[in-house]
């Protein structure tokens, strides 16, 4: 649907586009984290983009067009998100919107899809479907980089749309889990997204320790979504110190001791994440602890290993009958 030809559609159809223009202007003029969040969304398919693109198109004469892209397939899913919400055979709960942000995340492709169909076809027109091929023609192997990126983009104006529901219904999320299910990385009732295509979500936490797993957001075909699995633990300075004096490995090396808890952070990634996607993945995740037990960076240690696939194993010492 071009947005150029709205004056030409039905009154409720052009109120809600002007609806929908006005909200986002108003989102991008006021509100900084909105600014940022987009741009993050830009950077990172821009980036996958050229990566297939190399330099067989020049920087200047792909930027202004794929921003005009971008932006359009992501009005477009924020007036999808829309007729969503303003459908009256379309039930969404409160509860629904009462959900942490990650979880609405994850869930609005389903929704999304299950309510409009084939989202690339259906937010297809003349001049992305022309800007598409003159890309294409440069290189074939970017058309499916290019699907990825318009399902991905158009979900995510989708889910701001469901955010700003939410706000207009007075809604609030509710309160994450106390005591020892607090979570460590992220409140562990709620999807950690480290990349607009890769969150965390928790399989395991007691206060001092816990296990997320890496996945791949809805939007992408997969096999197995999970691409890896993160293992967190904290140290309160006693037990620090105490390891430091009693095992061999400390031994002569008094000044380890500690007056502030550690943090350690084992993180096993997959072979399809790229070394680039590696340090920002890394980065969200010391943050997210930094902030949540207000320690510094000295006091999180981060190892890295990097595998064919995460395999979960359950051993039995009674062996197997054979067959």
């Amino acid at each position: 649907m071009k947005v150029k030809d709205v004056q030409n559609m039905p009154k409720e159809v052009t109120k809600r586009h002007n609806f929908v223009s006005k909200r986002l202007k108003n989102l991008w003029k006021e509100d900084e984290y909105f600014r940022n969040k987009f741009q993050s969304i830009f950077e990172y398919h821009k980036s996958k983009l050229f990566k297939v693109l190399g330099n067989r198109v020049n920087h200047e004469d792909f930027f202004d067009p794929y921003h005009n892209y971008i932006t359009d397939l992501f009005y477009q899913g924020y007036y999808l998100g829309r007729e969503l919400v303003e459908n009256q055979d379309v039930l969404i709960a409160d509860r629904f919107f009462e959900q942490p942000n990650g979880i609405i995340r994850e869930q609005t492709y389903d929704i999304l899809s299950g309510a409009a169909g084939d989202l690339a076809d259906l937010v297809s027109h003349e001049d992305s479907l022309a800007y598409e091929q003159k890309l294409i023609t440069e290189n074939e192997a970017v058309g499916p980089v290019l699907l990825q990126a318009k399902i991905d983009t158009v979900t995510l104006g989708t889910y701001q749309a469901l955010l700003d529901e939410r706000s207009s219904k007075n809604l609030f999320v509710t309160p994450e889990l106390g005591d020892e299910f607090r979570g460590l990385l992220h409140r562990s009732d709620d999807l950690l997204f480290v990349d607009p295509q890769k969150y965390f979500i928790c399989l395991l936490t007691n206060g001092h320790s816990e296990v997320w797993d890496l996945n791949l957001w809805q939007t992408i075909p997969a096999r197995s979504r999970t691409i890896g699995r993160v293992h967190i633990s904290v140290y309160e300075p006693e037990t620090t110190n105490k390891m430091v004096e009693k095992l061999p490995f400390y031994q002569g090396y008094e000044g380890l001791k500690k007056d502030r808890k550690t943090v350690t952070i084992s993180l096993s990634l997959t072979e399809r994440i790229s070394e680039k996607e590696q340090l920002p993945i890394i980065a969200s995740m010391v943050e997210s602890i930094k902030n949540r037990l207000n320690i510094e960076y000295e006091d999180i240690q981060v190892s890295l290993s990097v595998t064919e696939k995460i395999s979960n194993y359950q051993y039995s010492p009674v062996p197997q009958e054979e067959e």
